[in-house]
């Protein structure tokens, strides 16, 4: 359930910022080149301002320092690799599933799935542009589900020594207990999956 809230926060951010300028696509610069694809200065922009703004929700402010540059500059590299490999192994997300994704986000926020795309109009967001953003989400999601966190695994031991260095016993402390390490393998192992995927990848920074 979280991970769809998370979803239409950062889905809605999205759609606000795109813009549908022909010309400006024209003259956008290639910042970097990620195999067969290319980042914008466009999309170093946008993914900036994402950034910033996802900040500012949590009281915090982003500094537009080089090494900012660079951190917005890499996670885009990622999401191009892991969009690139989602090709290749013919995963996707069907209309099915975007549709049944935007149906619990409306149910969350207690309206139909075309109230919450009308309500996504009335404030000046655009639909196709919430719908895109969202799938490519759900298809980043569905890449590391199949690359990582199938993968992962957690044995008796590894929980029972959790709780006992934790002080803790019980169902429930349990159930946190394996969501702990579940997170923290899956943080460990994404990031050596992802250092794996640029070290066959080709890319330039312009």
């Amino acid at each position: 359930m979280m991970i769809v809230k998370k979803l239409v926060t950062y889905c809605i951010i999205m759609a606000s910022l795109i813009t549908s300028n022909a010309m400006a696509q024209q003259l956008d610069s290639v910042v970097a080149i990620v195999n067969d694809d290319v980042i914008t200065q466009s999309e170093l922009r946008n993914e900036e301002k994402n950034v910033a703004l996802q900040m500012r929700a949590m009281g915090q402010s982003m500094s537009y320092d080089a090494a900012s540059k660079k951190r917005v500059l890499d996670h885009l590299i990622d999401k191009k690799l892991q969009l690139q490999l989602a090709k290749q192994l013919h995963i996707d997300i069907s209309d099915k599933e975007l549709n049944g994704v935007i149906g619990k986000i409306a149910a969350q926020n207690n309206m139909t799935m075309d109230q919450l795309l009308e309500r996504i109009q009335q404030e000046g967001l655009n639909v196709k542009a919430y719908k895109s953003n969202l799938r490519e989400q759900l298809l980043l999601q569905k890449v590391q589900q199949h690359e990582v966190a199938s993968k992962i695994a957690l044995t008796p031991d590894e929980v029972n020594s959790a709780l006992q260095s934790q002080g803790k016993s019980g169902l429930a402390a349990k159930k946190a207990v394996e969501n702990q390490l579940l997170h923290r393998k899956f943080e460990e192992a994404g990031k050596v999956w992802l250092s794996k995927l640029r070290g066959i990848a080709y890319i330039e920074i312009k």
